[in-house]
């Protein structure tokens, strides 16, 4: 952990949680059903944990609460308090931030409609030329 992430941590007004969402899931319909202590007026919500498996389960998500509403979620025991490292791990991996995106669609057009091998750089994801590329990773610390 840095040490901006370590000094954020001590001075931050607010708190990073992770709450166990219940799922009931069809293949056209999902229901929710969030802890008791859920004020959806009172998170930001970064990430959800969302699989294609239908039926019951438990996922979670990863938000960011004001520190003086922190007891009232934490009262709830399918909320717990989580750090930097770890909410930074999850939301990256829930939100597949290392997909492949478009940085600069005109030049994937042009790529797409011309045989010019050089005009296909810009479809490789590796290759530094605009186009598609890789998105940034997430940082919770800018939600804080």
């Amino acid at each position: 952990m840095s040490p901006l992430s370590i000094f954020s941590e001590l001075v931050m007004s607010k708190r990073i949680i992770k709450a166990a969402i219940k799922k009931h899931r069809t293949s056209g319909y999902t229901e929710f059903t969030h802890p008791d202590t859920w004020d959806a007026t009172k998170i930001q919500v970064i990430a959800y944990e969302d699989s294609d498996q239908l039926g019951d389960v438990i996922e979670y998500c990863i938000g960011v609460v004001d520190v003086e509403d922190l007891p009232k979620f934490l009262a709830s025991q399918d909320i717990v308090e989580i750090d930097i490292a770890e909410a930074n791990i999850l939301v990256n991996k829930w939100r597949n931030t290392q997909d492949v995106h478009i940085a600069d669609p005109r030049a994937v057009i042009n790529a797409l409609t011309t045989d010019s091998n050089e005009n296909t750089k810009v479809l490789d994801p590796n290759d530094p030329t605009p186009g598609l590329n890789k998105r940034k990773p997430i940082d919770v610390c800018d939600y804080l």
